[in-house]
């Protein structure tokens, strides 16, 4: 019903009072509710339509005063603390690569590795700001085109990127962004249960098959992981009801990806473990000797079976800035040092997982899980393999690393993640839910709805 001319003038003169416009139609549409049910009251008592809507906009008060009210909490959150802890770790790291990289005649390379360096921090700091003032539910409202947009970018990496290290180096880490999209997916058929349980998973293959053609497992291993926890973690929750049997099935099927998962990367770390240190167990012995000869503050003095000090360890590490990132700033600067970076990321997990718990529980909470899993799971991988208990040359540490698709990817799902907390109080769970259903399920038939239409 279209409001009356009167009603209308104190909606807006209400709105003018509100900073943040994307709240306004939900604050019209709430008050002109409480005004068309004190309407209808008065309209009872036998007074005329008129009148009775006049005094219904006057026994809600000043429009003004209302409007300041609102404004006062109807405005976006800021997370500062974990602003303020970003900030100081890309500050700190680039301190770190200007005198490992730049200001160093041991790396020959270091004055073009550090120029690259400076050019994709501002990409990623401009990807995380797109990321921050995104309205987090058009993921939700667009999943069929940020789903087909996923699989068309991964073909593309897989198509037209170069071959490195025996795989499309320049896709894995892009390649996380499916997890965000297959939280969306779950929270989109929440209302289907068991069916949507099954159409899920059919939509995580194609997903996961893209994934694999990257040829590198690492990937693989943290989607699959991932993806699992979030359907077991959205019935948990109470977003997708299954009975007790279902649940231990999903639950036992999990642990058993987990423990395969777990077991072919340990493997490999200990075949390496055994191998003779001048061929496949070089980087095992190096990362024992490292761990043994640390420090508390300093360089390590020497790496005996290499017979080379520790100048050369930039050139002896593989992946010294990236993948063994950690190992190699425990070389040079010590086990405290280490020490405190370790404790940094772990206070920064923890101010993601407090920020994810004051949100409310629905999409913005589920999608939220999804981006903290991410980072909480490349954080351990890169510390498990840094101390040598698994074996991987691509598990970066998140916005530290030596990395430009690591840095930028995860600049934008800790984007994604402040976004859906400055927001998430302010887009109520309705509001999500009414936007048009563009997958359903029914009858056995799964629908995919391609062009936009309006459900009367």
């Amino acid at each position: 019903m279209t409001p009356s001319p009167n009603i209308a003038i104190f909606l807006d003169a209400v709105c003018r009072e509100i900073k943040y416009k994307k709240i306004h139609n939900p604050i019209k549409r709430e008050l002109s509710e409480h005004i068309t049910d004190q309407t209808e009251a008065y309209l009872v008592k036998g007074i005329s339509q008129e009148e009775a809507t006049y005094k219904a906009i006057q026994d809600m008060g000043d429009p003004i005063l209302i409007g300041q009210s609102l404004n006062k909490t109807h405005r976006p959150r800021v997370n500062w603390t974990i602003i303020i802890l970003i900030s100081a770790i890309i500050l700190l790291n680039s301190c770190f690569f200007y005198f490992r990289l730049f200001n160093n005649t041991f790396v020959w390379n270091g004055h073009s590795l550090f120029m690259h360096y400076i050019f994709y921090v501002p990409i990623g700091l401009l990807i995380f700001l797109f990321f921050y003032f995104l309205d987090y539910t058009l993921i939700c409202r667009h999943i069929v085109l940020c789903y087909t947009l996923y699989i068309i970018g991964m073909i593309c990496f897989i198509l037209f990127s170069p071959v490195k290290n025996g795989g499309y180096l320049m896709a894995i880490h892009p390649a996380l962004f499916f997890i965000p999209l297959f939280a969306t997916i779950i929270y989109r058929l929440r209302y289907y249960n068991y069916k949507g349980i099954i159409v899920s998973l059919i939509l995580f293959l194609p997903g996961i098959l893209v994934i694999y053609e990257t040829s590198f497992y690492y990937p693989v291993y943290i989607v699959t992981c991932s993806c699992m926890f979030l359907l077991l973690f959205s019935i948990k929750k109470d977003y997708i009801h299954v009975n007790s049997i279902v649940k231990k099935s999903l639950k036992y099927i999990t642990l058993l990806i987990l423990i395969y998962i777990g077991y072919r990367i340990y493997s490999k770390a200990v075949i390496f473990s055994h191998a003779d240190q001048q061929g496949l167990g070089y980087l095992y012995h190096i990362i024992r000797e490292t761990i043994t000869n640390a420090k508390p503050f300093g360089s390590v003095s020497s790496i005996s079976y290499l017979d080379t000090t520790s100048n050369a360890l930039v050139n002896c590490l593989p992946g010294c800035y990236s993948s063994h990132f950690l190992l190699f700033f425990l070389g040079k600067l010590g086990y405290i040092p280490t020490l405190f970076i370790m404790a940094v990321l772990l206070i920064f997990i923890y101010e993601l997982y407090k920020m994810m718990c004051k949100l409310q529980k629905g999409y913005g909470y589920l999608l939220s899980a999804s981006c903290l899993l991410i980072v909480i799971i490349q954080i351990l991988t890169s510390i498990l393999s840094n101390i040598g208990v698994i074996f991987s040359f691509r598990s970066v540490v998140p916005f530290l690393s030596y990395d430009a698709t690591s840095f930028v990817v995860n600049m934008a799902l800790l984007g994604l993640s402040l976004s859906i907390y400055r927001r998430s109080h302010l887009m109520p769970e309705r509001n999500i839910q009414s936007f048009d259903e563009r997958i359903t399920y029914k009858d056995g038939k799964l629908t995919i709805h391609i062009k936009k239409h309006i459900v009367q």
